[in-house]
């Protein structure tokens, strides 16, 4: 750990600038806006008085620093999830450096940016289980059956739906049916239609 714990007020306002573009340009909502934020926090943290692009600098890799980063004064450990999510969301900050600010960002180390990540055995060690996933063919099996309602009949399209896209259970159970394009085999997710997505 380093003694300074001062951020770099140039560090701030490039992320206050990422924020302000994906607020007017990607459309962010306040929900989105506010996670990003706090994986920013995590960032300026973690960079303290050294610059985004010269962070190969630091010994210790951002993903190691996550290991033990809180900033909402909780004692537990960051999920490796919303590790992840914090390393993908650090990958898009430094797409969008090289595009805004090139005379700034056009030399971080490729080294440095390929450790970004979070390996699989760490994920595991970590606490997240391996997940078993249905094939088409066991999809198709756990269908076969005949309705003998209109329940059943509605419960084996919602079981296809789920497996078949790895729709959300909210999301399906909130489907009007203008949402599906049976001829062009579409779903569309729209919250102003009473759609329940992850960020509305």
């Amino acid at each position: 750990m380093r003694i300074s714990q001062l951020i770099l007020r140039e560090n701030y306002f490039d992320a206050l600038d990422y924020l302000s573009y994906q607020k007017r340009v990607e459309q962010c909502c306040e929900g989105s806006l506010s996670r990003k934020w706090a994986y920013l926090r995590h960032f300026l943290e973690y960079a303290c008085d050294v610059q985004f692009s010269n962070l190969d600098k630091i010994d210790v890799t951002f993903p190691n620093y996550l290991e033990s980063a809180r900033n909402d004064g909780k004692s537990q450990r960051l999920s490796p999830v919303t590790i992840r999510r914090n390393l993908l969301e650090i990958r898009e900050f430094y797409k969008w450096a090289v595009l805004y600010k090139p005379k700034k960002y056009k030399k971080v180390s490729s080294t440095w940016l390929d450790t970004l990540k979070i390996s699989k055995s760490r994920m595991n060690r970590a606490g997240l289980p391996d997940r078993d996933y249905f094939s088409l063919d066991e999809t198709i099996k756990l269908c076969d059956f005949k309705p003998l309602s209109l329940i059943d009949q509605r419960d084996r399209a919602t079981i296809a739906i789920l497996y078949l896209s790895a729709m959300r259970i909210s999301a399906v159970t909130s489907l009007r049916v203008k949402s599906i394009d049976i001829e062009n085999m579409t779903i569309f997710q729209r919250p102003s239609e009473g759609v329940h997505t992850k960020n509305g």
